[in-house]
């Protein structure tokens, strides 16, 4: 029991005229064991389609002693780590439609099918105008953000810059669906230009592009 010092929390004490409940749950951080228990990521087997992918997001951290991330390289200008990406001085810019993780089958596209290896820059489509308030929304939310269950598709793209630092990501606005004379109006207004700049540059911040 030393182990599970400090990691009990009384979760509720129910009182009422007939009965009283007492309900004690105890959270193990880690294995109940002593043994070492290595686990191997082979952050390549993201890649891999259907149900085989693998990501960071389907570790659990309380069946391992020991994780190992596989792989970063080596710097030959320092002589240091560094996290993998392309081994030339090209621009590769890798354009994610996000409605192909519509398609049925094998034509599925989704952002964990994207190999950071092989680009230099992301740009993820489409976000829309807010005519209201003259800001970016986000055109699929199920797909874009966190809330109410979304797959969070802003937050993961940046996220890829942790373990891939050469990416640059940006949010293309607009599309075909979108069409272009809302635009052409906000633009052709100082003000609401203005509005339009400033938030803008608060979605930058509150998602990383």
């Amino acid at each position: 029991m030393k182990k599970s010092e400090g990691k009990m929390k009384e979760i509720s004490v129910l009182l009422n005229q007939h009965f009283s409940v007492i309900i004690l749950v105890v959270f193990f951080a880690g294995p109940s064991h002593d043994k070492v228990v290595v686990c191997y990521i082979g952050t390549w087997a993201t890649y891999r389609p259907g149900f085989g992918s693998f990501t960071l997001d389907h570790v659990d951290p309380n069946l391992c002693t020991h994780l190992i991330y596989a792989f970063a390289g080596l710097d030959t200008d320092s002589d240091g780590i560094k996290a993998l990406g392309p081994s030339h001085d090209k621009v590769v810019v890798c354009y994610i439609g996000t409605w192909a993780t519509y398609r049925p089958g094998f034509g599925s596209f989704t952002l964990d099918h994207v190999d950071p290896n092989l680009c230099t820059h992301l740009i993820y489509a489409f976000a829309g105008l807010d005519t209201d308030s003259d800001g970016i929304k986000a055109l699929d939310p199920w797909q874009d953000l966190k809330d109410n269950y979304g797959k969070g598709g802003f937050e993961k793209l940046t996220a890829m810059r942790k373990t891939h630092p050469h990416l640059k990501v940006t949010l293309a606005i607009g599309g075909w669906n979108e069409g272009s004379l809302k635009y052409s109006q906000m633009a052709a207004n100082p003000a609401r230009r203005a509005k339009f700049v400033k938030n803008a540059v608060r979605i930058r911040k509150t998602f990383q592009f």
